[in-house]
Parts: structure tokens; C-alpha cells; sequence
């Protein structure tokens, strides 16, 4: 039998987690009516409290944690990131515990924290829900793809950005991009994905589309690119999602035939700085959001932050050198 966590209590006595979290914390605005249907909820359940969660004001363990899914560890995207949230943390004098999921099996999260940062989460990962059910504070790098909603989001506006990518492929003469998307079920990939979708659909042209696991070998990456474009020679332009996954496939498509920064153009949604033969890309920024994160949580934990807050880090389009026709 699974243990009663703070969902469990919100949903007894009728409020919102945030509710449940703060009334049996003695925090918050609230009726005396509610508080004490709160405690009598969690007195019917047997609700025990997470240690950590029972004085967050105080931050009593002095540590927050960070929950990354292991194949993400080898991207430089969040190398990065996971480097601003050490420095985020070292600046408001945390400790910082990183708990990497196990591929093979769920991973349960058991780490006695004050509160977790979560990167870019999953809809397909269980941990995730486990996390939000703690009565932690939490804070995501992008929203949950599915279901509750952490306490802070620091996000991107992915749908512009991929705009402006496929605007900028268009004004150096791109007529028919391609996507070389991923399969991960993120918040950031689905928008891509639908971003693109309508981008096309906008200039009435088809969407060629190809997709491959994040974490994908080389040689996976490079077959899938290789079918992508020679089902569909026209493209012009292939649109990569994943750092480093366009020059990856780089070597692939010049000896398929095709002569890139020439005939076809390769672009990526997710780079910290512009490989020499990429013709455009949006840098992600890894550092500024894994900063913004730690920043984030630790202003939840002081009270100077309500549960609700977003912030949005600003990225930007980088473009190698112009196309001549």
C-alpha cells in the first residue's frame, strides 16, 4: 500500500495542494474552517509529513534537490544547466543533491531535501509525479508536460523561438524545411513539433517529419536523417531538435549526396553556441535557466516568492553567415 502523501489530503478535505501543503504548516491566508478540515483530513488518512516539508521556512536540512533522467546527463544543454544550478545554490549557501533516474526502472525519490528543481520533465516519467506529491516546493525547468503543476516554472516561449528559426531558414531561401524531432515526451519538444507544424501549414507547404530517442546512437541518428531527406529529396533544410544532434548527422547527408551549407541548410532548436556548419540554431541557454531555477526555489523556500510564479529566460537566434542564392 503506497503512503498518504499531501494529495491525498487535499483531495479529502476539498482544496488545492498548495492549501493542504500550508495549512498543515500553519501557513497561508485561510478560514479556521479550512485549516482544520485540512488537519482532519490528514488525521482520517494518516497522513505523516515529510520531515523536510514540515519546516520549509527554516530550510532545516540546508539542501534542495535536482532530478535529472540519466540520458539527458550526456547532453550539453544540461551540462549546463545543472553548472547554473550549482552556482544558483552555492550563492544562496545550499547544498545540492542530484538524483539520476535509473533507465530500466523508475527511480523513487527519497532524498531528504527542503525542495526539488526538476529539468525538463517528462510526461512519461512516474518520478515526476512522485516529486509533486511530496508537498515540496518545486520548481521546473518548463512546465509538466501532463497533470499537476510545480510551485515555480522557468521556461522559454519555444514557440516563438521556432518561429523565428524556420523565418530566418525562409529569408536565406529555405521553401521546404524538414524536423528531425524526438521521440521524448517534453514540454519543449512537443512545442517544436506543433510549432513546425503550424509554421508549414501557415506557408502551405507539407511537413516532412523524422524521429529518433533522445539519446539515440549516432548511427540511429544519421540513418533516420538519411531516410528523412531521401524520402523527401526536396527538403532544403533540415531542422534538428537535441544539441549536437545536426552535426551528428552532418557526415551522413554529405555522403548521401548532399552538399550542406549548399543545397541544404542544417539548423538546430537547442545549442549553447553555433557549430561551424550549422546555418542557424536557438541557444538555449542552459546556464541562465539551471541559475534561474535555484534562484527560483530558494525564494520559494524563504517565503519572498507565492507558489504560481513563473519566469521566462530569454533566448536567441544564432546565425553562422548568410546564404547566397
Amino acid at each position: 500500500m503506497r503512503p498518504v502523501t499531501i494529495l491525498d489530503v487535499a483531495r479529502e478535505a476539498g482544496v488545492s495542494k498548495t492549501t493542504a501543503s500550508e495549512a498543515l504548516r500553519g501557513l497561508g491566508r485561510m478560514t479556521d474552517e479550512t485549516r482544520s478540515a485540512v488537519q482532519d483530513a490528514a488525521q482520517r488518512l494518516g497522513f505523516r509529513a515529510n520531515r523536510s516539508a514540515r519546516s520549509l521556512r527554516g530550510s532545516t536540512t540546508g539542501a534542495v534537490g535536482l532530478y535529472l533522467p540519466q540520458a539527458r546527463v550526456r547532453s550539453s544543454y544540461y551540462l549546463d544547466f545543472l553548472c547554473g544550478v550549482v552556482e544558483g545554490t552555492a550563492a544562496g549557501e545550499v547544498d545540492l543533491v542530484m538524483t539520476v533516474a535509473r533507465q530500466d526502472a523508475p527511480q523513487r525519490y527519497i532524498g531528504t531535501v527542503d525542495g526539488v528543481i526538476l529539468c525538463d520533465p517528462r510526461a512519461d516519467d512516474p518520478t515526476i509525479v512522485e516529486i509533486l506529491e511530496t508537498g515540496l516546493p518545486v520548481v521546473s525547468c518548463e512546465p509538466v508536460p501532463e497533470g499537476s503543476q510545480p510551485a515555480g516554472v522557468v521556461w522559454s516561449d519555444g514557440a516563438r523561438w521556432t518561429t523565428a528559426l524556420l523565418d530566418e531558414l525562409a529569408s536565406a531561401g529555405v521553401r521546404n524545411p524538414a524536423l528531425l524531432a524526438t521521440t521524448t515526451q517534453g514540454s519543449w519538444v512537443r512545442t517544436v513539433r506543433n510549432t513546425y507544424a503550424q509554421w508549414c501549414a501557415a506557408h502551405g507547404i507539407a511537413t516532412r517529419e523524422g524521429a529518433a530517442p533522445f539519446g539515440a546512437t549516432p548511427a540511429r541518428l544519421q540513418r533516420v536523417a538519411v531516410q528523412l531527406i531521401e524520402a523527401h529529396p526536396e527538403v532544403d533544410a533540415l531542422v534538428c531538435l537535441g544539441d549536437s544532434v545536426a552535426t551528428t548527422v552532418l557526415p551522413a547527408l554529405t555522403a548521401a549526396g548532399r552538399e550542406v551549407g549548399g543545397d541544404l541548410l542544417l539548423a538546430s532548436c537547442s545549442e549553447q553556441q553555433i557549430p561551424p556548419n550549422v546555418y542557424a540554431a536557438i541557444n538555449t541557454r542552459g546556464e541562465a535557466a539551471g541559475r534561474a531555477c535555484a534562484e527560483l526555489l530558494l525564494h520559494l523556500l524563504a517565503g519572498t516568492a507565492a507558489a504560481g510564479v513563473t519566469r521566462e529566460i530569454e533566448l536567441e537566434i544564432l546565425v553562422n553567415r548568410p546564404r547566397t542564392a
